[in-house]
């Protein structure tokens, strides 16, 4: 065995390893309704009569999708605030398509439930013609703003005039 091939396979080892420690958090990423047919985890932060958002069947027919049409202001939604202190770094993606720009960010929350500030995963475009994935991650500090961190929401962020399909959103995390 030659020294290259020693260090590829250290290297897919080492790569192994680091993923066998990623955890899935739930989400609600397959935009699942509950028995009452409203979709859980999930909410608008504002609620406004000129956006519309409706729960479609998913690329895959099996699970669901977000379709959401936007009118001439930026419109989010979130879900629920998830305990993020065992975590040192979460990994979000999902698949869109569409017309028009959105963002994925993070909102950070303290132990009693008080927004502390929003870091963005990632920023895209979205097309047309198929699903695109989209992917990105964050460190999560111990404090920000000189306030402990113990909560995080997801958010989706739509650009004005978008018209846009959200689905298979995946959360894993990196334990501390």
């Amino acid at each position: 065995m030659n020294s290259q091939t020693i260090k590829t396979g250290l290297l897919l080892a080492l790569c192994g390893t680091i993923t066998a420690f990623a955890v899935e958090l739930p989400i609600n990423g397959k935009f699942a309704k509950d028995d009452k047919g409203q979709l859980f985890y999930w909410r608008p932060t504002i609620p406004r009569k000129t956006v519309s958002i409706e729960v479609i069947p998913a690329s895959d027919k099996k699970n669901n999708a977000i379709l959401i049409e936007n009118d001439n202001k930026s419109y989010g939604i979130s879900n629920s605030m998830i305990k993020i202190t065992a975590y040192k770094t979460l990994h979000f993606s999902i698949h869109v398509r569409g017309n028009g720009g959105f963002a994925a960010q993070l909102n950070y929350y303290t132990e009693k439930g008080k927004y502390i500030s929003t870091k963005v995963f990632f920023e895209g475009r979205a097309s047309n013609d198929a699903f695109q994935k989209f992917k990105g991650s964050l460190d999560i500090p111990e404090t920000l703003n000189d306030k402990k961190v113990a909560f995080a929401a997801i958010g989706l962020l739509t650009f004005k005039n978008t018209q846009l399909i959200f689905e298979n959103a995946v959360l894993s995390a990196d334990e501390r």
